[in-house]
Formats: structure tokens, C-alpha cells, sequence
């Protein structure tokens, strides 16, 4: 069950997002991901090696927000407790000092996981790593395994990521890019441009940051042939001393659950503040698409729907079952994109 090829593959995940779990007999693989189709993959693999996994929906909070992800897990294998020795022999996770560092699997599994290609302006992308988790010296060594076997040189951040110099990005796309699930081929395009839908929602993403919110920030904005006519963030009416400012949360005082009572609020959503804007300024809405960080609740459904936008585009989810019934009714399109918190 277990050949070169497949502990290059495993070894790639687990220098990732995976991890393993020993039951005292046997040992089982798990990962979360917003990418199901690269899930479904790794399935596939365990399964040509007589390893049975499954992959059931979940929710991923990153920074306060709750996304959309997927769990695989596998049955427990004896044939698995390899890995658990290796990886975990000091109970924590670790970097085993038999990896081949230089097998275009691993770095390509290990970049899926835990890489990404930062794009600073005016400079060449460069390849990183969020190796953070990990100790020092195991980076050291990943380093200077890659430096000796691949001629790649990096650094190490002060935050504990690996780096790798801007001047071997293209010699390191070549060895990983045969290996690299089409869910991820952004990761190894140097000449990448943002789709409408990620440029769109990123701006909505930084717009949230200028929420005055306590409880949480959400950005909006209203989009018409891939324009941007009004934008919004939750907070207080213009002209209000902020929740922030005034250090105060009606909502937490009155301990009013989230999803209930939206009126029980100073401030206002910002889906709703997208529209008033559209009315201030006279641009109709109709026909227009909406790009909020966060699902509607149900008065901000009810505005958008008599304000004839066409489509809404969420990334968080966020329960309401009443929202969810009205843009049924009314024919409105809703449709979920996930911007990837970890990728810049």
C-alpha cells in the first residue's frame, strides 16, 4: 500500500494542512479545505492505495468570519501508523528528517497546503510558505535541503515563513507545475490577473475594514457592467458617534442573538448602506449585482429585492432561513465566492 510515490504524496500533505490522529492501535488522515475538488482528489489516491476516506461539508472561521469548507477523513490504518512515528514522535508535529524535499510531489502537495505567490508591485512574485507552526530549526533544515538538492535559495521571516528568493520562482513553478490540481493553478500563474468575481469581492473585503462594528465587519458593493456604483460597511447613521467610539454594543447589553432582532441595532448593514448611497446620489440599482462579505439577513434581502438588484455574490455564510425564502420567491440570483483569507 505504501511506495515511494505515495509517501511523497502523504509526506506533501502533511507538510500542509494535514494531519494525523493515533487511536493507540492505528492511524487516520484528515485536512480541511474550501477546494473540494482537490479533496476528491486526495480521495482518489488513498483509495488506489487501499485506503478509504470520506469528505462531509463543514464551516472554517477565519478572523471572526465563517466560511464554507470541507473535511476528508480515512479509517484508522495500522499501515498509517508509519507516518504518525515520523511526523509526531515528539508529540507534536515535526519535520522528519527522511522527507525527499526533492520530489516535484511533495513541494507540490506542500505548496497547495501551506503556499502561496505573493505579487509586490513592480517586483517579481515570489514563492512562500505559512510554515509558522513549525520550529525554527525544521525550517533550517527544509532550507538547506532545498538550497542543496534543488540549487533554490530562501529565507526564514521573522513571523516563521519560508520565502523563497523572487529568482528562483520560475525554476520552482517548472518542478511543481505537472503536480499542481487545477483548483490552484492561480498559485502558479506569475502573470495572474484577479477573475471580475475575486476583484470584486477583495474590494468588498477592504471596505469591510472601514466597518465601526463591535461584532462584526461586512463590506458591500453594488456592481453594473463591471463598475462599482455605490459601496457600503456596517455602522452607525452619518453623523452618530460610532459603536466603536462610544465603546458600546446595544446588542451585547441586551445579549440579543445573532440572526435575531435586527433592530435592536445602532447601526446599519451594508448591504443597506449600499443602497441609501445609490438613492443619495440618484444611480439605480436595478439590475445590479451585489458583492457582500457576508450572507444577507432578511431585511437586507427584502431591500435588495425591491431594489431590483439581480444578483447577490456572498463569501461568508450566514444563517437565515427567512432570507434565504424571500430571494427564492422573487427570482433573485445567490451565489456563494470564497476569497482564500490566507492567499494575498
Amino acid at each position: 500500500m505504501i511506495d515511494d510515490e505515495f509517501k511523497a504524496f502523504l509526506d506533501g500533505l502533511l507538510m500542509g494542512d494535514g494531519s494525523l490522529e493515533f487511536n493507540g492501535w492505528s492511524t487516520r488522515y484528515s485536512q480541511r479545505c474550501v477546494k473540494r475538488g482537490w479533496l476528491e482528489h486526495i480521495k482518489h489516491v488513498f483509495s488506489e492505495h487501499g485506503i478509504e476516506a470520506v469528505i462531509f461539508p463543514t464551516i472554517m472561521v477565519v478572523g471572526g468570519k465563517a466560511y464554507r469548507a470541507y473535511d476528508i477523513k480515512t479509517k484508522f490504518y495500522a499501515d498509517l501508523n508509519i507516518f504518525w512515528k515520523r511526523w509526531y514522535s515528539t508529540g507534536r508535529k515535526r519535520v522528519p528528517r527522511d522527507v525527499n524535499v526533492a520530489s516535484p510531489i511533495f513541494l507540490a502537495n506542500w505548496y497547495m497546503g501551506d503556499g502561496y505567490l505573493k505579487r509586490d508591485k513592480n517586483k517579481k512574485p515570489s514563492i512562500w510558505f505559512a510554515t509558522n507552526s513549525f520550529p525554527r530549526e525544521d525550517l533550517e533544515w527544509i532550507l538547506s535541503q532545498l538550497r542543496e538538492k534543488l540549487g533554490l535559495e530562501g529565507s526564514i521571516t521573522k513571523e516563521g515563513k519560508i520565502r523563497l528568493s523572487s529568482k528562483c520562482t520560475d525554476k520552482f513553478i517548472n518542478i511543481v507545475k505537472e503536480h499542481i490540481h487545477k483548483d490552484f493553478i492561480y498559485k502558479i500563474t506569475t502573470n495572474w490577473r484577479p477573475s471580475w468575481d475575486e476583484y470584486f469581492m477583495r474590494i468588498a473585503h477592504m471596505v469591510a475594514q472601514r466597518s465601526t462594528c463591535l461584532r462584526r465587519k461586512v463590506g458591500a458593493v453594488l456592481v453594473k457592467d463591471n463598475r462599482i456604483i455605490c459601496q457600503g460597511y456596517n455602522g452607525a447613521p452619518k453623523g452618530l458617534p460610532h459603536c466603536i467610539d462610544i465603546g458600546r454594543c446595544l446588542r451585547e447589553e441586551l445579549n440579543v442573538p445573532s440572526g435575531q432582532r435586527h433592530e435592536l441595532c445602532r447601526g446599519l448593514h451594508a448591504e443597506q448602506n449600499c443602497i441609501i448611497q445609490a438613492a443619495v446620489f440618484g444611480v439605480s440599482t436595478r439590475g445590479a449585482t451585489l458583492y457582500t462579505t457576508t450572507y444577507p439577513c432578511a431585511i437586507c434581502a427584502k431591500m435588495i429585492i425591491n431594489a431590483e438588484i439581480y444578483e447577490v455574490v456572498y463569501d461568508a455564510d450566514y444563517e437565515d432561513a427567512l432570507a434565504k425564502e424571500l430571494f427564492e420567491q422573487a427570482g433573485v440570483k445567490v451565489r456563494r465566492f470564497h476569497v482564500d483569507p490566507d492567499d494575498p
